[in-house]
Formats: structure tokens, sequence, C-alpha cells
């Protein structure tokens, strides 16, 4: 089925030294009808003023800006970008704005959904630059595939290329913690990865800190998953019967005489072990009754101030 229209959702948060030319650079690398649709998450400098002379400038694009009420972070601010695309646009572009998805790895992601694929994901084939953070990446994705019942790609973020079956799909979930590669991932059909080489960011500082992207995995594995309760009740399990029948050998040992029974030192040491297992078993129980508390207020996953566009 030819491509009518395409639509490229691009949440921003303090870019007006890129977005001009990020936006330019896209627009090079598509071929089809466009819109943009720009989402100002709380921006503090003049990405909105730099968006509205930009949107000014030409008229055969078509450009829609978002300008939510404060920033209510990127994947909220994805998703309310994803919840204003035209209905006219039969296939969706998401990214990040800051330069690290390339936007001539657009049409090699749209290449594919012309053979029929339903969506397309950009696999990340380079590392970051910190040992850390690869490390903790690599950790994060084995966790994961080992907890879920589905497959959320390795290396895969935001960045992809989708068609209207798989947007209504993920605008069918209405959760207030968000992550979207698995949202995506979740929703399944026919989907396949591309390698591409993500850069270092061009301009500024990453916007996300190491907390923040904590959240992110935190939400990654609790809010697709209840194998981490499971494991813990199983843990629970096999510490009682240890213990049952630890005590069944130190009570023969006793009462034989055979040898002596452990001493003070060591029991403290083996009951300060449990305690700080215990503590770490109540902070993932208290992860997934947090999730349950703010998605029971059913508060707006965000907020518009104003929306900019040609209608």
């Amino acid at each position: 089925m030819p491509i009518k229209q395409i639509s490229v959702v691009l949440p921003v948060f303090n870019e007006e030294s890129i977005i001009e030319k990020l936006a330019k650079e896209i627009e090079k690398n598509i071929e089809y009808p466009m819109e943009f649709v720009f989402i100002n998450d709380g921006s503090t400098d003049n990405t909105l003023e730099t968006l509205k002379k930009y949107r000014t400038e030409k008229k055969n694009t078509q450009k829609k800006i978002i300008d939510l009420a404060r920033n209510f972070g990127h994947q909220q601010a994805l998703m309310a970008g994803l919840s204003s695309v035209s209905p006219d646009s039969d296939m969706i572009v998401v990214m990040d704005a800051d330069f690290q998805d390339a936007p001539e790895d657009i049409s090699r992601l749209i290449n594919q959904i012309e053979k029929g694929y339903d969506c397309v994901y950009a696999v990340r084939t380079a590392n970051s630059g910190s040992r850390l953070i690869d490390f903790s990446t690599k950790f994060f994705y084995k966790i994961q595939k080992l907890f879920l019942r589905f497959t959320i790609p390795s290396n895969a973020g935001t960045f992809s290329v989708f068609n209207r079956e798989v947007l209504d799909n993920i605008l069918e979930f209405k959760e207030s913690e968000i992550y979207f590669p698995g949202l995506r991932a979740y929703v399944g059909l026919n989907q396949t990865g591309v390698p591409v080489k993500r850069g270092a960011r061009a301009y500024g500082e990453s916007k996300v800190g190491k907390m923040g992207l904590l959240n992110l995995s935190m939400s990654g594995i609790l809010g697709f998953s209840i194998v981490p309760m499971r494991a813990i009740f199983l843990f629970g399990v096999l510490v009682t019967i240890f213990c049952f029948f630890l005590g069944i050998v130190i009570f023969l040992l006793k009462i034989s005489g055979i040898t002596k029974v452990m001493g003070v030192t060591t029991i403290l040491i083996f009951m300060l072990g449990l305690f700080g297992i215990q503590i770490m078993f109540v902070g993932i129980v208290g992860e997934y009754v947090g999730k349950l508390f703010i998605e029971a207020k059913k508060r707006p996953r965000w907020i518009i101030r104003k929306v900019i566009d040609d209608k």
C-alpha cells in the first residue's frame, strides 16, 4: 500500500540551538508528503519561539506545535505527540531531537516499511562511550529477557517508523508509567530492526541523567512483568525450607556433641545478610505498590497549554 503522508513526532526540551537544523535535515530525507508534530516539553529556553519561527518559514510541510503546560518527561511528551498525529497520516516516525538519531537513517527504516513491515525500529550498534552505562545497559536487557514473556529488542530505543495500525494499538495503552520501546514491542504485528550507528550528542548536554535512565529501566521491567514478585515468593519458600533443615541439623549436632554449634558472630552475620535481602525485596514490592498508587489516581498524563497548527 503506497504511503500517503508521514508524521514525524519530535519531543523537544531545551533544544533551541539544534531543533530547526534537525527539522530541515529530516525534510531532506523524507520524499513523501509530511507533517511535523513538535512537542515542547516545558522548555525553559527559546525552543518554543524557535519552533514558531520555523513553522512560518515553509508552507509545503505541515507543522504542528504541542506546547505542554510544564515538563512531563520524554515518554509522556512522546505519547502526547502520537495522540496529536493527523488522521491523514498513515506512517509515523518517532525519534529524539538531539541529533543522536541520524536523519539520513529515516529512509533506511522507510525502505523496510515499503517491503511490508508494520514497524521498523533502529538498533544501536555503537557503544555510548561510558563503560558504566554500557555495562548497565547490557545487564538491563539480560534481566528484561529473563523476566518478560515477550521480547523487547536489545539496544532499540525510541527511533522507529510504524504504520497506522501500530499507532492505533499504542494509543490504546493508558498507563501513566510509560516505556515506549516496551509498548511498541507489546503490540507485536510484523516488526524488524535495522542496525544504525548512534553518534554522540551534537550540541548541548543530555537532559536524561543517570536517575532518569534508572527510572526508565525500572519501568521497562516492572511495568511488563510480575516475575520479580514471584521470585521473591520463591526465595522466601527456599529460605524457609533451608532454615527448617538447618535447625534440624544444628539440633542433632548439639545433642550428639559431634561438633560445636555456630557461634553468635556467625549467626549475626547470617541474620544481617537476610535483613539486607528483606530490605531489597521490600523495595521491589514498594515499586509495584507505588506504580499502583500512581495509576489509581488517574491524573492526566499531560496537560496541553496550547496547540499551534494550520487549523
